[in-house]
């Protein structure tokens, strides 16, 4: 590689959509709804109270558990066939 900058390169874990949304409702249970919106934002949604997010606070506790990584952010990239990017540092 050429002209790239430690700091520039990111570890990611990926998934589809429809693996990711599995995976949450494995880790959370299955009363856990995952919506993205504008193809780019996820929202998490207890499915006995639609009134109540799930925060992302609670989302990276889960996966950093789940993975042993410590997760630093989530992001859709925005096509037809989403896909789910989980970007993380070092293990925990």
């Amino acid at each position: 590689m050429k002209n790239i900058k430690d700091y520039q390169l990111k570890k990611c874990i990926f998934y589809t959509l429809d693996e990711y949304k599995r995976l949450i409702k494995k880790i959370l249970g299955e009363d856990v709804n995952v919506y993205v919106e504008d193809f780019t934002d996820l929202y998490y949604e207890s499915i006995n109270d639609e009134n109540e997010g799930i925060s992302f606070v609670e989302i990276k506790a889960a996966l950093n558990k789940y993975f042993d990584v410590n997760v630093t952010s989530i992001h859709t990239d925005g096509y037809a066939e989403i896909g789910v990017w989980i970007v993380y540092k070092d293990c925990i």
